[in-house]
């Protein structure tokens, strides 16, 4: 019984899970159809292209013959599935076009699924008297072999594949299939139970059998049974050019067969008082005849009754989820990767994880190692080896490689092997066989390949269409493989410490992508009209970058907008101080009547500005500014500086160095005067999300205020709030008014 566990009856194609990492490889997009092989062309030839065999099955190693006999029967899944499938490849070829990928393939498969439930084990290793423990169980010994089941299938499968990569980052892929069934037969169970006892046996079972198959009789061998179709999904991201993450379910579909059907519903109920002390194990060893089992098998068959149907039916592939992820370093000539994939079987399901270490020093040599992480049983490392000379492309990959051996002795029995490696004494030896091997997986292709996409910077773009060929690694590059830049001020984003320089700075940029400010007043060269302030007038230009020179009650134009404001702490009203308050022309006597005329309005602050007219009452100011202190000059051009000046890194709240200078003269001007009191203001525009930009300019104020309390302002003077992109002062619909409305703007109040 143990001996067919090992040598199934065909050949198993699962998937080598080892040769998704070999990179140069045309036939990756088996794995997930969204992979673009490196090659403008391949071509696959009959066989030769692709071929992978493999065998295997859930529960046995050789090893377990050391186990006894309990041991080994703990050691079985509820359900152990031997598992055995072959793909041979027909033709196949495919191409790339611009960022598209197309594959067209012809493929011969089949598979083999036998599912053995684990009272079936029960049974063959205990008999019908002892339970697992070796103890009597002489009236009552239930089997439950519901689970058992078959599955066999065989069909050609014609194939046509797309890949599309949408972007950098994006890359999506399916592939459509037509499958034209050969021939398949299913055996299923509803129910499936065996009670027996020392003298007794109860057979009771309900299956149903499904089969079809081609006519090879003349033309007609070229008439599929069945017919159908699956298709393949799959996307690969890239959040990092070092990183790729891959998810692909593949074998979404079915054949409905329609040819030379056979259908049965077999009942049987059967029982026996003739049954005493039969062993499975003892028949195996020669201690109980053949022909006890023969007069069994056909007293069971009296018993049986057949229902036959012919009926077209379907069967379904079985589907595969595959997940994957790979980092990459040293330009992509080493990477790790790791693969997940889940066979699903009817209801359960397969699951299988390898780790992998690979190495691609150049296109024309990738190699593999991988080990396999859920078998702890088993062999589970793997290799594969991709090698393209010329317009030769070979590669040979397997998973599971037997890498321990042992001599294997007869007649088949428990214990005797010899785990060290030696045989036992008076029993024959045949060939070393693998002593942790409960699978094996194979595969070997040979393709003609032309136009093979080199790319010596490992940036994503092949070396023919790469503008520039030696861009650093893990550099973000466009579709013409230069690295991005975001504001086309010739220095790339990666070292651009100013993303957004405004097109008018481009001639007057350093190395870091900033505009250049030669006299260090704050003031970019592209917009100073004063070039050369000397170092004790830096912090007393205006916004074009030339020195002011006022006295303290002299009225004030600025012609850009000023962001500073007064607000009374008495009053909520807040004024702009662009737009003077011009209310102070009304008569106050106009509206009182006689008596009140005679009484004086109040004015507590004595600035001559009544009360019930003075937005700061108890504070002396002036009627250009409602009653409140004026605000000096100076201080207007330092806040309208600010404006803009104040840069952070991009999409951070990270100040820049060069922001310094302009916050130092804030703070110079808040010292100098400590009865201003202000709100720091955050506004951004409105790329991205509304709720990210609010967070992102609240964040902002507050590193603004927490600057300047670092340079001695009272934190009590200071608010700091984001208002997003709620407060644009120019249209969201160009480059330069977007920088515009990325500002900090200084409210101040009394």
């Amino acid at each position: 019984m143990l001996a067919c566990i090992f040598v199934p009856v065909s050949i198993q194609g699962q998937t080598v899970q080892t040769l998704y990492f070999l990179e140069n490889t045309p036939v990756r997009h088996t794995f997930n159809p969204a992979i673009q092989p490196l090659s403008s062309f391949y071509l696959g030839l009959p066989i030769t292209g692709f071929t992978q065999v493999g065998f295997g099955n859930n529960s046995f190693t050789v090893s377990s013959l050391v186990l006894s006999k309990t041991d080994l029967f703990n050691t079985i899944k509820p359900v152990t599935l031997l598992h055995t499938d072959a793909q041979i490849n027909l033709i196949g070829f495919g191409f790339r076009h611009k960022n598209s990928y197309w594959n067209f393939n012809a493929t011969a498969k089949s598979s083999l699924r036998l599912g053995l439930p684990k009272d079936l084990f029960k049974f063959a290793l205990f008999g019908n008297v002892n339970d697992v423990n070796g103890n009597p169980q002489l009236y009552n010994n239930v089997l439950d072999l519901q689970k058992f089941s078959i599955g066999l299938n065989a069909y050609l499968e014609g194939s046509v594949g797309y890949s599309r990569l949408i972007n950098e980052k994006w890359s999506v892929g399916v592939k459509l299939k037509y499958l034209h069934g050969l021939g398949t037969s299913t055996t299923t169970f509803s129910r499936f139970e065996i009670n027996s006892g020392i003298d007794q046996l109860k057979l009771n079972f309900n299956t149903d059998t499904k089969s079809s198959y081609i006519d090879y009789q003349g033309a007609n061998i070229f008439k599929p049974a069945g017919m159908g179709g699956a298709v393949d999904v799959g996307v690969i991201y890239r959040p990092f050019h070092f990183l790729t993450i891959g998810a692909a379910v593949n074998d979404l579909g079915f054949i409905s067969w329609t040819k030379n059907i056979n259908q049965m519903n077999i009942n049987a109920d059967y029982q026996s008082s003739s049954v005493s002390n039969f062993s499975f194990n003892d028949i195996l060893n020669g201690v109980q005849s053949n022909s006890f089992t023969f007069n069994l098998a056909k007293d069971i068959y009296k018993t049986i009754q057949i229902d036959s149907l012919s009926k077209p039916f379907q069967t379904s592939l079985s589907p595969t989820a595959n997940l994957s992820a790979e980092y990459a370093f040293w330009n992509n000539s080493f990477s790790i990767g790791l693969l997940s994939s889940s066979l699903f079987y009817g209801k359960d399901l397969y699951q299988d994880v390898t780790a992998a270490f690979n190495v691609r020093p150049t296109n024309w040599f990738n190699g593999s190692i991988s080990y396999s992480l859920f078998n702890g049983k088993a062999s589970n490392i793997g290799a594969a080896l991709g090698i393209r000379i010329g317009f030769i492309n070979t590669f040979v990959s397997a998973d599971y490689i037997p890498l321990n051996y042992t001599p294997l002795q007869t007649p088949l029995s428990f214990g005797l092997l010899n785990p060290s490696g030696g045989s036992v004494a008076g029993s024959p030896s045949i060939s070393k066989v693998p002593y942790k091997t409960d699978r094996f997986n194979f595969a070997v292709g040979f393709n003609i390949v032309f136009g093979n996409k080199q790319d010596n910077d490992k940036d994503g773009i092949s070396n023919h269409r790469d503008k520039c060929p030696d861009t650093p690694h893990g550099v973000i590059v466009d579709k013409k493989g230069c690295p991005l830049d975001a504001d086309g001020d010739g220095i790339p984003d990666y070292i651009d410490k100013c993303p957004d320089t405004p097109k008018e700075a481009y001639k007057a940029i350093d190395s870091d992508g900033c505009p250049l400010d030669s006299d260090g007043d704050g003031v970019p060269d592209y917009l100073d009209k004063c070039p050369d302030t000397p170092e004790a007038e830096r912090h007393t230009v205006d916004s074009v970058g030339c020195t002011v020179k006022t006295t303290e009650t002299q009225a004030v134009e600025i012609q850009a907008p000023i962001v500073a404001a007064v607000s009374p702490t008495t009053s909520p009203a807040v004024t702009n101080i662009e737009t003077p308050v011009d209310s102070f022309t009304v008569n106050p006597t106009a509206t009182k009547t006689p008596i009140e005329a005679q009484v004086p309005d109040k004015d507590t602050d004595g600035d001559g500005i009544i009360d019930k007219l003075d937005r700061c009452p108890e504070l002396a100011g002036v009627a250009l500014n409602g009653g409140c202190p004026e605000i000096k000059k100076e201080v207007q051009v330092v806040f309208q500086k600010a404006l803009q000046g104040i840069q952070f890194e991009r999409a951070k709240f990270i100040i820049k160095p060069l922001s310094y200078v302009i916050l130092d003269h804030v703070a110079r001007v808040l010292n100098e005067n400590p009865t201003y009191l202000v709100e720091i203001q955050g506004h951004t525009d409105n790329e991205g999300k509304a709720e990210t930009n609010l967070k992102l300019s609240n964040n902002r104020a507050n590193v603004v205020r927490d600057y300047l309390i670092s340079k001695g302002i009272d934190a009590s003077r200071l608010s700091a709030n984001g208002y997003g992109d709620t407060r644009p002062i120019a249209p969201n619909t160009s480059a330069i008014n977007k920088a515009k409305n990325r500002r900090v703007e200084f409210i101040v109040s009394f």
